[in-house]
């Protein structure tokens, strides 16, 4: 995965991501070859592992074959943490056609994509407002375990310190 951080002009990181086995050749970047990462995964939701919850927007249908690995549902559903999917509605599909690599697809896969995500926002809304909830409670959960062990400590502490003197 390239960010700011990896070294690679966008130009390349962009010309990796478009490098399909039999379209277009791998692109060198430091030595290394890279690829579309659709290659390994149409979602790569690996790279999201430290995550406690994910936004997966798939570009597919539910049950969309996938030519590398699992298909997406199955990599979702294995996801350690929350995860929403939104795979694409049949207008999205239909938008995208046969070939959704065919530039005259793009217009209409846009306003498609637009219109489903205006459907779904509300519902990726309240995902991510139930998923801050829960880390906020787990903190919470994590600080009163904290507490209860700190307070433990001070009371066996005085505890003994007690002992000691009167012994």
């Amino acid at each position: 995965m390239f960010d700011r951080d990896s070294g690679a002009h966008p130009v390349d990181a962009v010309a990796a991501s478009c490098a399909v086995p039999g379209a277009w050749p791998p692109v060198t970047i430091g030595g290394r070859r890279y690829m579309d990462g659709g290659i390994g995964s149409t979602i790569n939701l690996a790279v999201a592992d430290d995550c406690d919850a994910a936004v997966v927007l798939v570009p597919a249908g539910v049950s969309a074959p996938s030519s590398f690995g699992a298909r997406p549902a199955a990599e979702i559903a294995a996801f350690g943490g929350a995860a929403l999917s939104v795979f694409a509605d049949d207008e999205s599909l239909a938008a995208f056609g046969s070939n959704p690599l065919d530039p005259r697809c793009r217009t209409a896969a846009a306003l498609a994509g637009r219109a489903q995500g205006r459907r779904e926002a509300a519902a990726v809304a309240a995902f991510l407002v139930r998923s801050q909830a829960r880390r906020s409670r787990a903190r919470r959960v994590a600080t009163d375990v904290l507490v209860a062990i700190a307070s433990a400590a001070e009371r066996d502490a005085a505890g003994r310190h007690r002992g000691l003197g009167s012994g």
